[in-house]
């Protein structure tokens, strides 16, 4: 019993040990205590010696800060008393059981306790910069606090809390790895006792935490996390938490089931909380996932940099983020700025909803690769972009990527928010080749909500091949004002294979009269092939009370598509719908609905007016008998059969040339499926009334045929289709067939009465040719021939060399004669 501070001079040997003041065993001393207990009031042994139980369990009752700095030579610590108890490594065998208060261990060594277990109510801190590892064992502590540098690593081994194991405030670079063993049926489990896992707390930086499942679904994993205590998961929580890091990887999974929305909970949250990052790495074999029974953020109140990766490598389904029905992914909340998630390579986030930018600036979300999915929950969940006070947000899904849900899906993009005086800017969607964004709710692309805010500059691009934004049979308005907001030059660009399917479109709309209030210079653009196909209508500026929109427009241009069976013009200020060099209007009705407010605000000039699916379209309808008269007409416009035909109900005698004005079409396209120009009897279609005279006739990928005489004095273009001539036949101008795009058959006109070729008549022949290629058949007399342009010296055509009335490929080899 020491009185004052003492220094051990020689090896000493007690039945039982009380410390009331620091006692130092130097090295190379032993001091034994036989019996085991110790009882320490607030003091320290401390020296580089060694404090031995012998065979027997060191039991330490501490009831303030104590310290034991000696080697510890025992089987088994236990800690009572309620105090504090540090302790240099962990130099004893057998178990440890901390009954109550703290230990802390001081581990200045890499040390693996294998089979052993630490147990107990109280806390266990580990500290310094050595590793521990638990392998092959079983424990359950009060808390778990991991300060130091060194790491923390479980395998093989169930270890669980009954409070939040966090790195501890203003702690860093503290590695955490959850190992598993590969081996299936075998897991390695940290269980959170309710509580909660925060990676990265106020000042806390570059901690990391790995759950490396080995290749077994499951084969580590992090459960029992609640929010008991404002806890739950957090990576880099509070002011100046940075470049902290999870990775779950292998099948490693984190299971988090709290019951609050606990706003501080989320990848980087915080001022400065920045450059913090989660990964879930998927791969063949297993499924890496992360589960969240509410929303998670990344990015938010002020934070910047912050990271999540979903990554499939290639194998769909193998990396999962989970949310609970009716939650949210957030990237980029409340004022968060330049944070950033990725689905790739097959990953999926599954459940709820996903906001991007709802107060914040610069954050993004992408969606790639094939089999990559964002999915809602079909229970109300949302998709968001850019709302409130927000500004260059972006979402971008292509390449396989998809974002869909199940039932139902609120789609803003650009404000929706409730801002006083604030303004959502610049936020765009981009949904580029083989992307897919599927919703099922009214969408809106510039919108917000009170008067002196402002939906600006806000916009979804849709362009490549396979890029498809499906809102089934439901409205999408483009700028949109509410109780007195300006919504002004927000956009919706289809262009370039890509396609929109949807009910209706306005652009310029008006939901309320209140003052202030404005929609104006707002934009749909479809061009060089873009698509957007409406079951309902398409409107340009909408009154509402005494106030209307105005300078709106939907722009059709380069072969883009607009199918709408009503396209109105709803206020007069300036807002317009056009069709331009080569914009295409498509109906689905042979009646549609044109309603035009004032002389050209509907308008086609060099344009294409085209009918689908139907059977009994009138070539006449846009001169007489139709809405198509309420359009204006100038330059030279095109009429399309898009696997249709003509009607022969009424006469549909025409002559395709420009020389006749505007609303006389030019040029005849039959595309797609099976098409037909047929009429009543008496009935001619001529191609151009002259040689020269510029009309033009074009069958592309369709099976087609004229069922009335024919007469081409202009230009004749067969690609991939065969055209059947049902009756006498005239070709005195051109006929271009691509030898490398010929129907199946190969045989791409098929003449099934008398075909007179006049003297004028060019074949136009372009890739490769093939010996013996039947081009055009005739069933009746042929007379005359084609001037050919297009083969190669060594072919010509032939006429009747496969056949009677058959006009083929003729190969002519050089012949050389040897003297």
């Amino acid at each position: 019993n020491n009185t004052s501070t003492r220094t051990l001079e020689a090896d000493a040997a007690v039945h039982a040990l009380r410390v009331t003041a620091d006692l130092t065993v130097p090295v190379g001393m032993t001091l034994t205590n036989a019996s085991g207990g110790l009882l320490l009031v607030g003091r320290a042994i401390r020296g580089d010696g060694v404090l031995t139980a012998g065979t027997n369990e060191l039991v330490a009752y501490a009831t303030s800060s104590s310290a034991i700095e000696p080697q510890i030579i025992a089987n088994g610590l236990t800690v009572w008393g309620g105090g504090t108890l540090t302790v240099s490594n962990i130099t004893w065998s057998g178990d440890t059981y901390i009954h109550q208060g703290i230990l802390k261990s001081i581990i200045a060594e890499n040390t693996v306790l294998d089979g052993r277990s630490i147990n107990g109510l109280g806390e266990f801190v580990k500290d310094g910069p050595g590793d521990l590892t638990l392998l092959n064992s079983t424990g359950t502590v009060g808390k778990l606090t991991l300060n130091g540098t060194g790491a923390f690593s479980v395998s093989n081994s169930y270890f669980g809390t009954k409070a939040t194991i966090t790195t501890g405030t203003g702690n860093s670079n503290i590695p955490i790895q959850i190992i598993g063993t590969g081996v299936a049926g075998q897991s390695t489990v940290v269980n959170c006792g309710n509580y909660g896992v925060l990676l990265g707390v106020d000042n806390g930086s570059g901690n990391t935490l790995l759950v490396d499942g080995r290749g077994v679904t499951g084969g580590a994993k992090i459960t029992g996390i609640l929010d008991s205590g404002n806890t739950g998961f957090a990576v880099g929580r509070g002011t100046n938490s940075s470049s902290n890091r999870v990775v779950i990887a292998n099948g490693g999974e984190i299971w988090d089931y709290e019951v609050d929305n606990n706003r501080n909970n989320g990848v980087g949250v915080g001022t400065r909380a920045n450059g913090n990052r989660i990964e879930i790495l998927g791969g063949n074999g297993f499924v890496s996932k992360i589960y969240k029974s509410y929303p998670h953020s990344i990015g938010s109140g002020s934070a910047t940099g912050n990271v999540a990766i979903i990554d499939g490598k290639g194998f769909p389904g193998s990396a999962v983020w989970q949310v609970g029905n009716g939650t949210a992914l957030n990237v980029g909340s409340g004022g968060g700025f330049g944070n950033y998630a990725c689905v790739t390579n097959g990953g999926q986030f599954i459940g709820g909803s996903i906001v991007v930018g709802a107060g914040g600036n610069g954050n993004r979300l992408d969606v790639v690769g094939a089999g990559s999915e964002v999915v809602g929950d079909g229970g109300g969940s949302t998709f968001s972009l850019g709302t409130g006070v927000a500004s260059s947000n972006v979402v971008y899904v292509a390449d396989g990527g998809e974002i869909r849900n199940i039932s139902k899906w609120s789609t803003c993009i650009g404000g929706a928010g409730n801002p006083v005086s604030g303004t959502a800017i610049g936020n765009r969607m981009i949904i580029g080749a083989g992307g897919s964004f599927l919703t099922a709710n009214d969408s809106n692309i510039g919108r917000n909500k009170n008067v002196g805010s402002s939906a600006i500059g806000n916009g979804v691009l849709v362009t490549g091949l396979g890029a498809t934004w499906n809102f089934g049979s439901k409205a999408l308005n483009v700028g949109v004002e509410q109780n007195g907001s300006v919504a002004q030059g927000n956009y919706l660009v289809v262009e370039n294979g890509g396609l929109v399917l949807g009910g209706s479109i306005k652009v310029g709309a008006m939901a309320d009269a209140v003052a202030g209030g404005a929609a104006t210079d707002n934009r749909l653009t479809i061009t060089s092939g873009g698509e957007v196909r409406l079951t309902a209508s398409a409107t340009c500026g909408t009154v509402s009370g005494a106030a209307s929109s105005s300078g709106n427009r939907i722009a059709v241009s380069k072969g883009g598509i607009l199918e709408a069976n009503t396209l109105v013009v709803g206020a007069a200020n300036d807002n317009a719908i056009a069709a331009t060099d080569g914009g295409v209007f498509q109906f689905t009705s042979i009646t549609p609905t044109i309603t035009s407010l004032t002389p050209g605000d509907i308008a086609i000039d060099d344009g294409v007016v085209s009918f689908r699916n139907s059977t009994t379209v009138n070539v006449l309808g846009n001169q007489s008998g139709s809405q198509l008269v309420n359009m204006s007409w100038s330059g030279s416009n095109a009429f399309r059969l898009n696997n249709a035909s003509t009607t022969t109900g009424s006469s549909q005698n025409y002559v395709f040339d420009p020389a006749f004005g505007s609303t006389n079409y030019f040029r005849l396209e039959m595309v797609a499926g099976t098409t037909a120009y047929r009429g009543t009897a008496g009935n001619t279609l001529t191609i151009g009334q002259s040689l020269g005279s510029g009309g033009e006739m074009l069958c592309s990928n369709t099976t087609a045929s004229v069922q009335m005489p024919f007469v081409l004095n202009g230009d004749l273009t067969l690609f991939n289709s065969t055209l059947t001539l049902q009756q006498a036949a005239e070709i005195n101008g051109d006929v271009f067939i691509d030898l490398d795009a010929l129907p199946e058959s190969g045989v791409a006109l098929v003449a099934q009465g008398d075909l007179a070729l006049g003297g004028a008549s060019v074949l136009h022949l372009s890739g490769a040719p093939v010996d013996g290629q039947v081009l055009i058949t005739c069933d009746g007399d042929l007379t005359g021939s084609f001037a050919v342009a297009g083969l190669p010296g060594a072919y010509t055509l032939a006429y009747g060399a496969e056949g009677p009335g058959t006009v083929s490929i003729l190969h002519s080899p050089t012949v050389f004669v040897v003297r």
